[in-house]
Formats: C-alpha cells, structure tokens, sequence
C-alpha cells in the first residue's frame, strides 16, 4: 500500500491526543502507538508541499488551534497501513476534517484523499445533510423532534 500522510484540514480544536500505529496482519502485530500531537508542539507537522509549520495554526491549552483559513498541514512521516486515534473538539459552527491517504501530487490535499469530518452537527451551516455531519445518527440516537 502507498505510504500517506496525514493532515488535520482546517482543523478547529484537537484534543491532545491524535495517536496513529502501523498495522500488521493482525491487531496483535500492531507496532506501538506514535504521538503525533501531544499539546505542546508541532515536532510531527509541515505545511502541504511545504517544509514549515503555516502560519496561523497555534497551540493553545493543548488543542491545536486556528481563528481563520490557514494553509494545511500534514504529518511529516508518511505510513502505510494503520490505525488513527483522535480525541476532537470544534468551535461553534466549525466544519473541519482529518484526511488521510493524501499525496501532495494535487494543488490540494483534499483532491487525493477522504476526510473524517470533524464538525459542529447543530450550528454547522452545512448540516443540512446527514452524509456532512460528524455523528451518525441511528433511530436509538435520534433527537425528538423539536416542537
């Protein structure tokens, strides 16, 4: 499998915990987990097509932390198979996403790669859909309708 990367598009507040570990064959072949976020740096990260950190992103009480449209970043490692542990929140009304699989052969990252989006599912303007939202909703989970 090609080696990826991996970037936080537009991310609005990650937790400090955004773990990744390589996979084997089985989880029991699994390597160890490797920070990639840790609340204090960005040792991990560069800019898309780009060597430095974008200005902009900021780490602010542990999340990772940006106030307006910033270039994006990606892990500086790349990884073949694996597993992705993220622990998220987002601003009111934020629409973001995690791509991954990602080659930087594009203008954008997002050309080349699927997102896990990471968005406010009540205030997101668009939230109109449930295929935009960050919570699956099943019948057991479903909110009453408002009255």
């Amino acid at each position: 499998m090609k080696p990826t990367n991996i970037s936080p598009l537009a991310l609005l507040g990650v937790a400090a915990a955004l773990m990744i570990r390589g996979t084997g064959a089985t989880l029991e072949a699994a390597g160890p987990w490797k920070n990639l976020f840790d609340g204090k740096t960005l040792d991990a990260w560069r800019g898309y097509k780009d060597a430095p950190v974008p200005s902009g992103w900021r780490i602010e009480q542990g999340a990772l932390m940006k106030d307006a449209p910033v270039a994006d970043l990606v892990t500086k490692d790349e990884f073949g198979d694996f597993e992705l542990e993220v622990e998220w929140r987002i601003g009111e009304a934020g629409n973001s996403g995690i791509l991954y699989r990602g080659t930087e052969e594009y203008d954008h990252i997002y050309w080349s790669a699927p997102e896990y989006q990471l968005f406010d599912d009540e205030k997101a303007s668009d939230n109109k859909s449930r295929l935009t939202c960050a919570v699956r909703r099943t019948p057991s989970t479903r909110r009453p309708p408002a009255i």
